[in-house]
């Protein structure tokens, strides 16, 4: 087992490396309905996973970049649809796909830059999946895509995507 440093990992729109990115992060959330009854007996809420969302969301310093998206091709890009991909520094840029770990489309829906006195200009953006999150998963199965289904404690379930 290798453990994977942060710096290591990169958040990627449309392919280009998010410019002078400090954090990333990509959440997956499960919706749950509650299924509590007049027949249960004990004091435990009974709940049932429902719909999966997800959401990723980059902040770093204001920097402007020819080669990567920096925070004022972010600004310009809110609300459209991008590919959002979560992997390994290089690996995307190459496009090996060897180690990309999450692709998703999202749309862009915050981009907020501060600039306090004295002080180095940052921006944070967040990005709402709008369709299923995919878990290539190629170093450990095929080049094909696979469709994140569910999670657990224990491991990411994943399913084929049929062609």
């Amino acid at each position: 087992m290798a453990v994977v440093k942060g710096q290591h990992l990169r958040l990627f729109l449309d392919g280009l490396a998010i410019a002078a990115a400090q954090t990333c992060d990509v959440k997956i959330h499960l919706d749950v309905l509650e299924a509590n009854t007049k027949d249960d007996t004990d004091d435990w809420g009974h709940f049932i996973g429902s719909n999966l969302s997800w959401e990723a969301s980059t902040s770093g310093l204001v920097v402007i970049d020819e080669d990567a998206q920096d925070s004022t091709d972010l600004m310009d890009l809110i609300g459209e649809t991008v590919v959002v991909e979560f992997g390994l520094a290089g690996s995307i840029q190459n496009r090996t796909n060897q180690e990309t770990i999450m692709r998703g489309e999202a749309v862009i829906t915050d981009v907020n830059i501060n600039a306090s006195n004295r002080a180095n200009s940052t921006f944070t953006c967040v990005m709402t999946g709008v369709k299923n999150l995919l878990a290539p998963l190629a170093h450990l199965c095929s080049s094909e895509p696979y469709r994140l289904v569910t999670s657990n404690s224990k491991a990411l379930v994943v399913e084929d995507i049929p062609a």
